[in-house]
């Protein structure tokens, strides 16, 4: 049966020609396409009459780079990227989604929402689109504490870890101690908990020099640390804090909260009081970043999270607030499913990223510009945070509600973005896609840039992007920077069958980090960069001096003998009822136990 519709048989004698004749054979029916038009797509700047003999010449080869970009799905693929590679007309507009909070973009020539060539075709008052308004004042950024180029390691980290937080630390651990030293009694033989002593303030700083020393000297198990073989043995943690003591302390009486704390209840009040010591020292510049943060972790948890991308697969998540600029960590959210602690004034039937953004940012002034990954963007929470008087950019997924069809059906071309605004005039997006970027362009939305491009030095060579690409790819690594600090020279990696100590150990790394920071801001002056291995270095000294038990150097020296060389006898044997040696073997003495030496 013959084919009665006319464009069909078209299409099946292209494909018997060949590619030059194609294209020209497409070119004549889009011509015919337009001729038949309506007088409203008459205003096109590459018409038939417009177009000369000399722009005719070109036009296939450019149809065939629109055609390859359109990854050859079909004819009316084609014809599509046809047209985007060779006009200027203006893409029909989107039909307004049915979700009531879908938003209508519209790209016309008032608002210079479609491709770089068309914005510059526009009269020079509307060479580009601006929206927004950058009314932060800096001003007030950066230290909020009394901290100057005098100021030691010790100084910024008591900023943060304040005495009331090491006195309640002290006290729990006390209370916790006297709690399961009664469950226990009587006490057996040779149980540990009978050489337990009440922590204090010095104890306390000991403890923590000696942990912050474990991560710039990192060792496969905590006991190696101890340990007199020839290839492991350290002399200062031998003398800084015996094994028995410090395993007693980190491993059954390291206590962050009340006795009788369940839950979550175990760590969020002592993460809480730190992060408000975070935000008194410090205030955040007009760039902010928010992401996750993971803490390994395959133990046993109701809230533990999966994820094969993530650096631990089986992690706890938290979500953070970081300063782009510096990376100082303003604000945290620990994740613990139903029971996270959003913000109690939030809506209950907001979504997912605006309760997480809501809690964050509170406490943070208008006018900052927040910047976020996919995970989050979304048409509520812009309008989150328009209704707040704040600036937001971040890259959205294509498929989310609300989104233009034009960014789903057209496709990106390499090197030349796609503007559109909506009507309200205060949200611009931009589709673009780099080289980079083998299959799907990047797609962005903000409420505070302009529809420009910026070039930059890559290497060898400038590079052109848009100018919000370039603003996301500097402001958005604040967490990530934070990561990357923490896991350089920390140990809260260490297994542990207690979640909360995780956490635990994993915010006093993030306190140093932030007081490096601090540390850094306040000797801005200074000749050369102090690097946080040394930053810590300093530290341990300062807590081992602040606690009273500094170790001299000519002690390290007598405590550093050949490993596994018995010592000398004690003083404490002197007029003992028998002479004590060493068998070879590790037995009990009847007369040591009678007397509990």
């Amino acid at each position: 049966m013959a084919n009665s519709n006319p464009s069909t048989s078209t299409a099946n004698r292209a494909k018997r020609m060949t590619k030059m004749q194609a294209l020209d054979l497409m070119q004549r029916l889009l011509d015919e396409e337009d001729n038949s038009s309506s007088d409203d797509n008459l205003d096109s700047e590459l018409s038939d009459n417009d177009v000369d003999d000399d722009d005719r010449e070109y036009q296939p080869s450019a149809a065939k780079h629109a055609r390859l970009n359109g990854k050859g799905k079909g004819k009316q693929n084609n014809n599509k990227a046809y047209r985007t590679a060779h006009t200027a007309a203006v893409v029909d507009e989107s039909e307004p989604d049915s979700d009531n909070n879908s938003v209508d973009f519209i790209n016309n020539d008032n608002a210079c929402a479609v491709s770089v060539a068309d914005v510059m075709a526009c009269d020079e008052a509307e060479e580009n689109v601006s929206i927004g308004s950058s009314l932060f004042r800096s001003a007030g950024s950066g230290i909020r504490a009394s901290l100057d180029e005098n100021s030691t390691p010790l100084d910024c980290l008591l900023t943060l870890l304040t005495t009331d937080i090491i006195d309640s630390l002290v006290e729990n651990i006390n209370l916790y101690s006297v709690e399961k030293i009664q469950k226990n009694i009587p006490l057996r033989k040779r149980s540990t908990l009978s050489e337990w002593q009440p922590m204090t303030r010095e104890i306390c700083f000991q403890f923590l020099s000696v942990v912050i020393a474990m991560g710039i000297t990192p060792k496969h198990d905590i006991k190696d640390y101890w340990s007199t073989a020839n290839h492991k043995f350290t002399p200062w943690f031998k003398v800084m804090f015996p094994r028995t003591k410090f395993l007693l302390v980190y491993q059954s009486m390291l206590h962050a909260s009340e006795p009788k704390a369940q839950g979550q209840a175990k760590i969020e009040p002592s993460v809480n009081n730190l992060v408000a010591k975070f935000q008194s020292a410090f205030c955040p510049y007009g760039k902010l970043f928010v992401d996750e943060m993971v803490i390994g972790f395959k133990g046993r948890f109701h809230a533990k999270q999966y994820n094969a991308a993530k650096p631990h697969k089986y992690h706890k998540k938290t979500f953070g607030l970081c300063d782009s600029v510096t990376g100082y960590v303003y604000n945290l959210l620990i994740y613990f499913g139903a029971k996270t602690a959003y913000n109690p004034e939030l809506d209950p039937t907001s979504t997912h990223a605006v309760k997480v953004f809501s809690t964050l940012l509170q406490g943070v002034e208008s006018y900052h510009h927040l910047f976020a990954n996919r995970f989050y963007t979304s048409l509520p929470l812009i309008k989150f945070f328009l209704s707040m008087k704040l600036n937001y950019t971040g890259m959205v997924n294509k498929n989310r509600k609300g989104l233009p069809q034009q960014l789903k059906q057209q496709p990106a071309i390499f090197g030349t973005p796609r503007w559109l605004v909506n009507n309200e005039q205060n949200i611009l997006c931009v589709s673009w896609r780099d080289k980079k970027s083998k299959k799907k362009p990047c797609i962005l939305l903000t409420t505070n840039e302009s529809s420009t491009f910026e070039e930059r030095q890559e290497g060898s060579r400038k590079v052109q992007k848009p100018s919000p690409i370039y603003s996301y790819n500097m402001s958005m690594n604040g967490c990530d920077r934070l990561d990357q600090m923490v896991s350089y020279y920390s140990n809260h990696n260490c297994k542990t069958k207690k979640w909360w100590k995780k956490v635990f150990t994993w915010i006093v790394e993030v306190t140093q980090v932030n007081a490096h920071i601090l540390y850094m801001l306040s000797h801005r002056a200074a000749p050369k960069r102090m690097s946080l291995a040394h930053f810590k270095d300093k530290l341990i000294q300062q807590l081992t001096a602040l606690s009273g038990h500094e170790v001299p150097t000519d002690m390290l020296i007598a405590v550093a003998r050949r490993p596994g060389k018995r010592p000398t006898l004690s003083d404490s044997f002197v007029g003992a009822d028998h002479l004590v040696d060493y068998a070879g073997a590790d037995r009990q003495c009847v007369q040591c136990s009678k007397k509990k030496i």
